[in-house]
Order: C-alpha cells, then structure tokens, then sequence
C-alpha cells in the first residue's frame, strides 16, 4: 500500500499524524482510517473555533496549534471506537467498560470572540 499523506498546506494535521502512527503503529491498511479521522478532529475543532471570514490564514494557523491535543485526543477516539459508534458502555465476558463521552473531548474548544 501506497504511503498516506496529508496535504502539504496543513502541517498541525501532518504533526498529530505523525505522533498518532507512532502511539497506534495501525497495520497499513488502517492508517488511511488514522489520516480520515486526524483530518475529520482538526475540521471540528477548526468549526468550533467559528473564526470570522476576514482572519488572517497565518493567525488561524498559530491558534489551532493550541488544540493539538484536543485533535489528537479526539482522533485517537474516533480511531479506537470504529465499530463501537454510539455505545457508551460494553459488558461481556463479565468485563465491563464505560466510555468518556466524546463531548468531552472539545473542553476548552470555545468560539472565537471578536467585535466588530
């Protein structure tokens, strides 16, 4: 399998990326799965942060690297729940399991304030 990359123009992406091959070491068929939901945490928070239109690119890039363990952390959720999307908790073979809620994972995400 072909290596996965990320675009080029967004190296926080690219960075959280790189730390999650390292912390999951996915087998290759998985690691196209790690680069969607690295790049689906990161459109996310970006969303949550509701920056204004007229925002410098430059800035917008300085502030996301402020949430690089709240993308990290959210896709290396998204990773490790595949297959157990909308449980929040799992008993069998009398072990039980109970899952943070995804929410959780934004704490500290709030939009961003500006006046005009």
């Amino acid at each position: 399998m072909a290596d996965v990359t990320v675009e080029p123009l967004n190296g926080l992406v690219q960075s959280v990326y790189n730390e999650l091959l390292i912390d999951v070491a996915p087998k290759d068929a998985l690691k196209s799965v790690l680069l969607t939901k690295t790049n689906n945490a990161y459109r996310e928070v970006y969303q949550k942060r509701h920056y204004p239109h007229d925002v410098d690119s430059s800035f917008v890039a300085t502030d996301m690297q402020r949430f690089f363990s709240n993308i990290y952390n959210i896709a290396l959720y998204d990773f490790n729940m595949r297959g157990a999307e909308g449980q929040s908790r799992v008993a069998e073979n009398g072990e039980e399991r109970t899952f943070v809620k995804r929410e959780t994972l934004f704490i500290g995400v709030v939009p961003f304030a500006y006046y005009a």
